[in-house]
């Protein structure tokens, strides 16, 4: 934001310093640009009543704008001439004016023909637009350099004394002067002073503006902040009551597209997990492949050696079946050779004889 500038090329605060600190970053700024737009009112009303007026109330709005949140200007001479014209405008009536009385007695460098063509100045002047007629009472009723006007008016030099030559021709056009007004333009100077009464009322009438402002604002701020906080709470229990009481069908509804979303969520799942359902299950049936053909083995492993275990049993079992065939074997020989040559009792002959 850039700072406040006077016509005198000091500069003061930014807008918001002022805003935000003390009324004397203010009360700084009228000090350095009363002056000059008090002169400015004077020669665009011509009456010093109706200048004293406007003068009031460009601060106080000035005032206004610089405790607003939505004004993003800055405080500058610029400005508070801008706000002069807009108060001019809104003006229907700019009163009597005291040319004659106020500001003809104190053209001293001229004589009193030149006097009696000055008289008729400011009517010219007043037919020119707001804006021809700001550059004109800067340069020819104030006295400021071109140099300053560009600054104060944020133009190019070269821009600035354009338009005021161009300003200036129109004005001599509707003025006509005469011959040998023209040398003498920069005797047509006047910057009234301001009474020390009212400049005492006007630093009056500022502080309070500012301080009701100020204190308005904060009374915004709390009634605000009370307003919210008790909105807050009622909207709060009203809510909580109809909820507790009767869920609303608003609410309803968006249960039904939880739940309704929560199936959809466990089918998806579902679904996710089935290809893993199915490696597990793939795994068992592998595992159980396994196990069997593990049992297998050892059925086989264990029947060998049980088979080897009893190979001795068998061998000497046939061995002693064997053995027990031949002992009958033999005994029945043996009967057989017995019974063959077992002699007859009834016999008296011997075998050798009867044979």
């Amino acid at each position: 934001m850039s700072p406040v500038q006077s016509f005198n090329g000091s500069t003061t605060k930014p807008a918001a310093r002022i805003s935000r600190y003390h009324v004397n970053d203010f009360m700084t700024f009228v000090d350095q640009t009363k002056e000059i737009v008090y002169a400015y009112l004077y020669h665009r009303c011509g009456s010093e009543t109706m200048a004293s007026k406007l003068l009031a109330e460009v601060y106080m709005s000035m005032v206004s704008k610089t405790l607003s949140y939505v004004w993003f200007g800055s405080l500058s001479l610029h400005t508070a001439l801008k706000q002069a014209d807009k108060a001019i405008a809104e003006q229907q009536e700019l009163g009597i004016a005291d040319l004659d009385r106020v500001y003809l007695p104190n053209l001293h460098l001229v004589s009193p023909k030149q006097q009696s063509t000055a008289s008729t100045l400011h009517e010219a002047l007043w037919t020119l637009r707001p804006a021809d007629q700001r550059l004109l009472v800067l340069s020819l009723l104030v006295g400021l350099s071109e140099r300053q006007i560009a600054t104060i008016c944020t133009m190019e030099l070269r821009q600035c004394h354009a338009t005021i030559e161009q300003a200036t021709a129109r004005l001599f056009s509707r003025w006509e002067p005469g011959e040998g007004i023209q040398s003498f333009l920069r005797s047509l100077v006047f910057v009234p002073a301001l009474n020390l009464t009212k400049e005492a009322a006007l630093r009056t009438a500022i502080f309070e503006k500012y301080s009701s402002l100020r204190m308005r604002r904060y009374q915004w701020v709390i009634l605000g902040g009370l307003f919210a906080v008790l909105s807050n709470v009622v909207v709060a229990s009203v809510l909580a009551f109809a909820v507790t009481t009767q869920p609303p069908t608003s609410l309803k509804s968006v249960r039904q597209q939880v739940a309704s979303l929560s199936a959809v969520a466990l089918q998806r799942e579902a679904e996710s997990n089935q290809p893993t359902y199915e490696v597990a299950k793939f795994y068992q049936q592998a595992q159980k492949v396994v196990a069997f053909a593990i049992a297998s083995d050892v059925n086989d492993l264990a029947l060998r050696k049980a088979h080897e275990a009893l190979k001795p049993q068998k061998r000497s079992t046939a061995s002693r079946q064997e053995q027990d065939r031949r002992a009958a074997h033999a005994s029945l020989i043996k009967a057989k050779t017995n019974l063959a040559w077992r002699p007859d009792p009834q016999a008296t002959t011997s075998p050798l004889v009867s044979h």
